[in-house]
């Protein structure tokens, strides 16, 4: 009776698997197709060799996962052998080296000292801000290949409102004072209105003006004056302030995306030009061509400034892949770059 259920229960799955297929798949060479009267015809799938396996005494490295090894396995199990193989031994390609995650410099507490007073616009936003900041995670410190280092030059308070926009005036910085009401805590924002020391900043979004905070408008200048060394007139801003998401400085409008330059030789588009380099520092690194060489030459400057706390590139992560990523970080004096 037992033997009489269970050839029953393996024929019911058998129709079931059979009602499911959305295709029939061809026959293998020398192989005989199954056919069940009114079913879909199906091709029995050989069984996939299993990996030998691993022991300490002879691990499996990157050379042993060759197409050689697996070329005689039909199509689809050829590939999944060598996921199978690639991801049970996590094989690192031998022409990559991963670099350490280094260690960063201790993180600055909380301030308790403001330079703009609580009643004023700029210094309720600059103590909303600092709340925030502490709470944040610190996605740089969990970054290969990073380089960070200590500057005095990036160590800076949030003035107050009227102190800001005088130094704005001051700088010749093309810009109006932002009305309207955001739903982050963004210190004294202005909107460009013009080139800035001689380069200009496009938005790429037809329906945004190039939006930030005054501190971060106030250093635009200096940061002009070194994309001029390099050829630079013009800028296309891919992402200034934005209200998401809540741990970027974007929020706060302290943070530029740029991604593609205009020079006097043509377009730089940090998507297509810059040559990412996992395995290598990024200012170690030598790119193989023109364009890849002045994008780098430009990230490295921006971050030696000591004008911006961080200088994100395609090294950084895949959400980084076609910009570079600015920003200020006030009372911290650690740089970042990758």
């Amino acid at each position: 009776m037992y033997v009489r259920r269970l050839g029953l229960a393996a024929v019911i799955v058998m129709w079931t698997l059979l009602a499911q297929a959305e295709a029939p798949s061809p026959p293998l060479s020398g192989q005989a197709e199954l056919v069940l009267p009114g079913a879909v015809p199906v091709v029995p799938v050989p069984p996939v060799p299993s990996a030998a396996p691993v022991t300490s005494a002879a691990p499996v490295t990157s050379a042993a996962v060759t197409s050689a090894s697996i070329a005689t396995l039909p199509g689809e199990a050829a590939t999944s052998t060598a996921a199978a193989l690639l991801s049970a031994t996590d094989v690192t390609p031998p022409a990559l080296v991963l670099l350490p995650i280094p260690t960063p410099p201790p993180t600055p507490a909380r301030p308790t000292r403001f330079e703009a007073p609580a009643h004023d616009l700029a210094g309720a936003a600059a103590r909303t801000i600092a709340g925030r900041v502490a709470r944040f995670r610190s996605y740089r410190a969990e970054v290969p290949g990073a380089s960070w280092r200590l500057d005095e030059a990036a160590l800076f308070r949030i003035r107050a409102d009227a102190r800001c926009k005088r130094a704005l005036r001051e700088a010749r910085v093309p810009a109006h004072v932002v009305e309207r009401e955001f739903l982050t805590p963004v210190p004294s924002p202005v909107a460009l209105e013009g080139p800035v020391a001689g380069v200009t900043f496009y938005s790429l979004h037809t329906d945004r003006q190039v939006e930030m905070a005054c501190e971060l408008a106030v250093r635009l200048p200096a940061l002009a004056a070194i994309l001029k060394r390099h050829g630079v007139r013009a800028v296309d801003v891919l992402s200034s302030y934005r209200e998401a998401p809540r741990t970027s400085f974007h929020t706060f409008g302290l943070a530029l995306d740029l991604a593609a330059f205009h020079t006097r030789r043509g377009l730089l588009v940090v998507a297509e030009h810059f040559e990412p380099t996992p395995d290598k520092l990024t200012c170690a690194a030598q790119p193989s061509t023109e364009q890849g060489k002045v994008l780098l030459a430009i990230a490295c400057d921006l971050a030696a400034s000591g004008l911006v706390s961080s200088v994100l590139t395609p090294n950084y992560n895949a959400g980084h892949r076609d910009h570079f990523h600015l920003d200020i970080r006030p009372d911290d004096p650690r740089v970042f770059l990758r």
